[in-house]
């Protein structure tokens, strides 16, 4: 235990875990950098499926935007519920940012976005000439 604690010392983590946090706005870090919604990722023959797990924000909510070769997904919505006096609080659902860079297989004018009961699918169609080819190898 000893080792732990020097070790997170040496870190600069163990001022943070004792309610001295070096930040002021160490509660909008939180919300920012560990409130990602999960993404499951599936490359089909011509494209790629992401389904962004985003339960509690509604379509209005959600924007999603190309730049210099990143897809961007952010969620943004009133903060109505932090002021609360919470006994605990592990999530939080008034924003987040996914940004994923984007491979040269993907046509970027092609992308396009559906929301389903908490799940947004974002398709991302690949270029002509990347589509995946199987073939199947005879064993001799």
């Amino acid at each position: 235990m000893c080792y732990q604690r020097n070790y997170m010392k040496q870190r600069g983590w163990h001022s943070a875990h004792h309610g001295r946090h070096k930040h002021k706005d160490w509660h909008q870090r939180i919300q920012s950098k560990w409130n990602y919604p999960p993404v499951n990722i599936q490359e089909l023959d011509d494209r790629f499926e992401l389904n962004v797990y985003v339960s509690g924000f509604s379509k209005e909510d959600i924007q999603i935007k190309v730049s210099n070769n990143f897809l961007w997904i952010i969620g943004n919505k009133p903060a109505d519920n932090l002021n609360q006096n919470w006994k605990r609080q592990e999530f939080f659902k008034t924003r987040f940012e996914r940004k994923f860079e984007l491979s040269e297989k993907v046509d970027q004018e092609g992308i396009s976005a559906k929301f389903e009961v908490g799940v947004l699918v974002v398709t991302l169609k690949k270029l002509p000439g990347f589509e995946t080819v199987e073939q199947e190898i005879n064993i001799a």
